[in-house]
């Protein structure tokens, strides 16, 4: 058995990489092949069963043969066509046996892959969107297919469905429109779902199991407990293709979470149990933890990237993708990523490719697909902590306020600095955070996610003593921040109705009560929804909000105010006025001559343009 070193050695890749588009499984008319990357293994068997139950018999067990670049070859009988099958491999002192790590239809909970061509299960008619504009076009709207469905008031049948979240004409009992029906008014392009891949930390067979699924078993396979019958390997496919191609006739882009930087559980996955050692990052003879889950892939081995890269392709491909997030993208290399990038580019060049850029990777950290190498990675977006940071506070180095808080005035300064640069796109952030960002699209701006306290709940937690009528002012001061920066505007769902995780800041495994979108809440704070809808009127309406060359971001947009007594004011073309106040005192003077002006949006309902209220938005147009 090879040491662990020499395994990761880069003579071990250039001698077993094999750079042939034919791992897994190949359906042809009259045989199956089957090819394994497995260089370090002694042996290899294909283990048939006879169906897709847990407890399902044993058909045969056959033997492999060694074949090019460490991969091991068969060709199997038609007659195995649908029947489950796994590998049973055997090294210097022991066996394991595994599903296919390329498998793309698996049984309930991914115990058995199955010997079926998932690419021919699809509904009619399904292809891919036209390309999409540009980048800075897009607005994100992330949501987790369990959640956005599950309440009660929901409307929906199938809730948390791939089903649910295309059904139409659903409205909660206070009369909203919910659901997809919502999506396409609320004036959004990209719906982003959390994992829809096949996970591991729950029982698929356990209609009330609840996680997020950062936690990835089978990469090409979506998630059973989302299709209308786990046990049925056909079932998640076309429920997924359908809900994507409702998606689309609506309109809108689907992107999907990925998560490749770590797995469930290393010595229970396809990749380590394929080939032991190769595929994770070791420090000091063990894996490496930046990611917190004790896994760290190495997306920089030729067979890791082929791995990585190979997947996403399917994915684009086969499941008509308009995105993809990759989650802590900064432990991925950045070689891979650009190599990803010009994939996609080949299927759809408008595909978003975007990801958390935290500087987190342990081992190489010269090449990671970070902050820190944004300027070597074009056309990749990251998400921006510097400017998330700037308005609501960070909360790794304890729990701190951002500019819709009450803040010191060092604190202020150093907001205000960091959000006028976010606000114009992130060119300044290359020296005020090291982060060299080339164009506008490579920032995601947003104030709130998945993760971490709900700005609502967060508000709630720092300034206990305000009423929630200034929660919501403070709330959407900072969504109309977001919308309206330079960049790629990214939105938490229900945050446009004040979301709230009951004061939960990790809420992955909480459960539905926790995770759920309040349908009723949503109802409530109807004219808070149509809020964010305007402001995306606006947003669309004007290209001076949606700039993606930061040349023509300085020649177009002047800083008229910066921070001082709480005011931000920004004019683009000499035309449109944008004002943010922050403070929450009395009407402000502006001290601006807006002869000619006339106030479009406000989140205030006084109209005079010389004055703006506390806590505020305000858009100005010239008559």
């Amino acid at each position: 058995m090879l040491s662990i070193d020499e395994i990761q050695s880069p003579e071990f890749d250039m001698k077993y990489f094999y750079d042939v588009d034919d791992l897994g499984a190949t359906f042809y008319d009259d045989k199956i092949k089957l090819r394994l990357w497995a260089p370090t293994a002694e042996k290899v068997c294909v283990n048939l069963f006879a169906n897709y139950q847990s407890d399902a018999p044993k058909l045969a067990s056959l033997e492999m043969a060694k074949s090019e670049k460490g991969t091991w070859l068969i060709f199997l009988d038609k007659k195995y066509y649908g029947k489950a099958y796994t590998y049973c491999l055997t090294f210097d002192n022991f066996t394991t046996e595994t599903v296919d790590p390329y498998i793309q239809m698996v049984t309930i909970n991914g115990k058995y892959g199955v010997l079926s061509d998932a690419n021919k299960i699809k509904p009619e008619n399904f292809d891919r969107m036209s390309p999409f504009s540009k980048a800075t076009d897009a607005i994100i709207y992330e949501t987790s297919v369990r959640d956005f469905t599950i309440d009660v008031n929901s409307g929906v049948k199938n809730k948390g469905k791939f089903l649910g979240m295309i059904e139409s004409d659903t409205e909660t009992p206070l009369g909203l429109s919910s659901g997809l029906d919502y999506l396409k008014k609320l004036g959004i392009t990209h719906v982003q779902f959390m994992p829809i891949y096949d996970f591991g930390s729950i029982d698929e067979s356990v209609p009330d199991a609840y996680n997020w699924g950062y936690d990835p078993a089978n990469y090409n396979v979506p998630e059973g407990s989302f299709a209308s019958d786990p046990a049925d390997p056909a079932s998640r496919i076309m429920e997924m293709k359908q809900m994507i191609k409702g998606l689309h006739d609506a309109g809108l882009r689907v992107s999907m979470d990925v998560v490749y930087n770590h797995v469930y559980i290393r010595r229970m996955h396809a990749l380590e149990k394929t080939v032991p050692g190769y595929f994770f990052q070791y420090r000091d003879g063990k894996p490496t933890n930046g990611s917190a889950c004790r896994n760290d892939v190495a997306s920089e081995r030729l067979m890791c990237r082929k791995y990585i890269y190979d997947s996403v392709m399917y994915w684009a491909k086969e499941y008509k993708l308009d995105g993809f997030r990759f989650d802590l993208m900064g432990i991925l290399d950045v070689d891979t990523m650009n190599q990803i990038k010009r994939g996609l580019n080949e299927i759809d060049p408008s595909i978003l490719v975007y990801g958390e850029g935290w500087d987190m990777r342990q081992t190489n950290h010269e090449i990671g697909a970070g902050q820190y190498n944004a300027n070597k990675l074009p056309g990749i977006s990251f998400f921006s902590d510097d400017f998330r940071d700037s308005i609501r506070g960070s909360e790794f180095a304890g729990v701190e306020p951002g500019l819709v808080f009450d803040m010191d005035h060092y604190g202020y300064y150093r907001a205000s600095r960091m959000f006028i640069a976010g606000f114009l796109g992130g060119k300044f952030y290359s020296s005020l955070s090291n982060h060299p960002y080339q164009s506008p699209m490579q920032t995601i701006n947003y104030v709130e996610c998945h993760d971490n306290y709900t700005l609502f709940d967060k508000l709630k937690l720092l300034m206990p003593n305000i009423d929630e009528k200034e929660i919501h002012r403070r709330a959407k001061l900072a969504l109309a921040m977001a919308i309206l920066a330079e960049g790629i505007p990214f939105i938490n769902s229900g945050q446009e109705a004040f979301r709230t995780k009951q004061g939960d800041p990790n809420s992955y495994s909480s459960g539905d009560q926790i995770n759920k979108i309040d349908w009723n809440r949503m109802s409530k704070n109807k004219d808070d929804v149509l809020y964010l809808s305007e402001l995306l009127k606006i947003r669309k309406k004007y290209d001076v909000f949606r700039l993606d060359d930061y040349s023509e971001i300085e020649k177009r947009i002047k800083l008229l105010i910066a921070g001082q007594n709480g005011l931000f004011a920004f004019s683009y073309d000499q035309n449109i006025i944008v004002i943010f106040n922050v403070f929450n005192d009395q009407k402000t003077n502006l001290g601006l001559d807006m002869t000619g002006f006339k106030k479009i949006f406000s989140s205030d309902a006084d109209q005079d343009c010389h004055t703006v209220a506390p806590l505020s938005v305000n858009v100005f147009v010239r008559k």
